[in-house]
């Protein structure tokens, strides 16, 4: 697949995106213990091939415990952390 086609936003860009920033804040506040005072922005750049300008822009703000599954938690390491996950 050409670069321009792998680089598209796309529903499986922004559920990778998605489930990257609500891991990152998930460890942040379970590593300090601030869940209600702490906060993620997560800012996502895509490529554009239209012409029209040259990035797209995707953000995505969490805060406060974000409730994720055990079952979530698990998924997402594995997917983003693989020698975490091994390791448990």
């Amino acid at each position: 697949m050409p670069p321009s086609e792998t680089a598209r936003f796309g529903p499986e860009v922004e559920a990778a995106f998605q489930s990257y920033v609500l891991l990152r804040h998930h460890q942040l506040h379970q590593q300090t213990g601030l869940a209600e005072q702490s906060s993620t922005l997560g800012v996502l750049l895509t490529p554009r091939t239209d012409g029209r300008r040259p990035w797209d822009t995707t953000l995505l703000r969490t805060e406060g415990d974000n409730g994720l599954s055990p079952e979530e938690v698990e998924r997402y390491t594995q997917l983003w952390n693989p020698q975490s996950a091994e390791a448990a």
